[in-house]
């Protein structure tokens, strides 16, 4: 088990709507935040897995849709994903793009006029007890703590993680971390 710093979250009590425990694999309780519908609002995976990562793990991204990030942020393909995660080349706090089979982008075009890799962000939060990788992902109006297993048997894919580059924006989030 590789051993990582987890920041205990901070937000204002206005801006959350409740949490959800995860223990991880070295015996920390994990608490992923489940933001208001004012702070993260429906249908934006970016922004809620942009601000996870800024409140447990004080990682700040450049702000965009999914399919957008990896122009305003490092990523780097994703081959096998708990292979790179033991070779130390993915860490807690680092964004997963993933393409969702079931996903109504689709056939969206990026902002520079391709198609879309990949549909939906969520953060990797890292290995929880049961040795399983663990990600928080907003789809819709829920958001979650899921395992890769869980990715992967809906039918989709990660590939790319992105990591931050130079942040051009002030945080969305004024947590303390």
């Amino acid at each position: 088990m590789r051993n990582h710093a987890v920041t205990r979250m901070e937000v204002e009590d206005n801006e959350l709507d409740y949490v959800n425990l995860v223990r991880m694999a070295d015996w920390q309780v994990l608490e992923v935040p489940v933001y208001k519908l004012g702070v993260v609002p429906n249908l934006n995976c970016a922004r809620y897995a942009r601000l996870v990562s800024f409140d447990l793990f004080g990682k700040e991204f450049n702000a965009g849709d999914a399919w957008n990030l990896r122009y305003h942020n490092e990523t780097y393909p994703v081959v096998d994903f708990e292979k790179q995660y033991w070779k130390g080349e993915i860490n807690p706090g680092d964004l997963a793009g993933i393409r969702r089979r079931a996903s109504n982008y689709k056939d969206y075009l990026d902002e520079i006029g391709s198609a879309v890799p990949y549909t939906h962000a969520a953060v990797f939060l890292g290995e929880d007890i049961r040795n399983d990788m663990r990600f928080a992902e907003q789809i819709g109006a829920r958001s979650e703590p899921v395992t890769l297993n869980q990715i992967i048997s809906r039918g989709d894919v990660i590939v790319e993680v992105i990591k931050p580059r130079n942040v051009t924006t002030a945080p969305v989030n004024k947590a303390k971390v």
